[in-house]
């Protein structure tokens, strides 16, 4: 789809980071901008921003593992605009820890929100967006959607389900004419790091000590880049309508390292049995 002024975009985990910046360069766009998030003062800090640009803006506080409250959201943003022309699946939050150490509620957490919340989404918007036959799915993945590593395999088991929620939906919504993009950004400067600051319940993950040491050490790394240069990669795979964005060139040689190994497998298997199909 072609972005431009008079559409309608929503954006769940608006107030900050890649939510943020996605609003923003669609509002210097000319789309009207729906913004939700669990902060709703953070929320209403990116509306301010947006309007700026002289767009229309709607300001939800929106918990996305709730199906109900995204379909209050998708109400509201059609009760106001009666169109949704962008849905920027991207609220996220992120546990890391070994999995050895991992607990039901770590588990619970990371799949409400980051599988949950792009199913809520889709369920609250999809259906009047086939309607229309138009519109466009943005699924803010991960990198860690692909390949995985040491210290992240809670938070890569529910963006792996996400990135096959995304390739299917596509697939689906191809007659409609509604593109579906896979977002899968590696590291950006977002505070995605500190996200156990809404995590219900009696928490868990790393410790608080742990994390700021993360977050500390972030802005060294050389793969950091900002979330406005990611929303820039999302906006143009968008209007291409490419099944991925992917953010770094360098994690080229990552996700070729995981193919290559399912090739060789299954290359093993039919020199061993040729008798298979």
């Amino acid at each position: 789809m072609r972005i431009e002024a008079g559409q309608v975009m929503a954006v769940t985990g608006g107030g900050s980071g890649i939510g943020r910046a996605l609003a923003l360069g669609c509002a210097a766009r000319g789309m009207a901008v729906a913004i939700a998030d669990i902060e709703i003062g953070t929320a209403q800090e990116t509306a301010r921003l947006a309007e700026a640009h002289g767009v229309a803006t709607l300001v939800r506080e929106v918990d996305v593992s709730r199906g109900d409250a995204m379909r209050a959201f998708a109400d509201s943003v059609y009760d106001r605009f009666a169109r949704c022309d962008l849905l920027c699946n991207n609220a996220g939050v992120l546990v890391l820890g070994p999995l050895g150490d991992a607990r039901a509620s770590d588990w619970r957490w990371a799949m409400d929100v980051n599988l949950m919340g792009l199913v809520h989404g889709i369920e609250a918007f999809v259906p009047r967006m086939r309607a229309a036959r138009a519109g466009h799915v943005l699924n803010t993945v991960s990198l860690r959607g692909i390949v995985t590593s040491a210290g992240c395999g809670v938070y890569a088991a529910s963006k792996f389900a996400a990135l096959a929620v995304s390739e299917t939906l596509r697939i689906e919504l191809a007659a409609d004419r509604i593109g579906v993009t896979a977002l899968c950004p590696w590291s950006v400067d977002t505070a995605i790091l500190a996200s156990d600051r809404n995590r219900p319940g009696e928490g868990g993950g790393l410790s608080a000590e742990a994390v700021q040491r993360l977050i500390d050490a972030a802005p060294a790394n050389d793969l950091t880049i900002g979330a406005d240069v990611v929303a820039a990669v999302a906006i143009e795979a968008v209007e291409a309508d490419e099944a991925y964005a992917i953010t770094h060139p360098r994690a080229r040689a990552l996700i070729e390292d995981r193919f290559h190994a399912i090739v060789r497998s299954i290359e093993r298997v039919a020199a061993r049995h040729p008798e298979l199909p």
